[in-house]
């Protein structure tokens, strides 16, 4: 029912599904063969206002099943 918020620049507070969101749609741009890692997805965040740990961001990518940036390079290597 209720969504987790987090803090993040001068009282502004973003929900964990936002926050979900903005990472499927960072590793949607993402080019083939060059996936971002959790630091580079935490960075980008950043840069947007969201603070938010690299370890936080593993955790909310394996809750929306989308592997890690080396099996997503992976599916395009030859």
């Amino acid at each position: 029912l209720f969504s987790h918020t987090l803090n993040c620049d001068e009282s502004n507070a973003v929900s964990t599904a936002q926050i979900q969101k903005k990472i499927r749609q960072l590793i949607a741009s993402e080019s083939p063969g060059a996936a971002y890692s959790d630091q580079q997805l935490s960075e980008l965040l950043a840069a947007d206002g969201i603070q938010i740990a690299r370890r936080t961001i593993a955790k909310y990518r394996t809750e929306l099943g989308i592997p890690s940036a080396s099996r997503r390079n992976a599916k395009f290597s030859p």
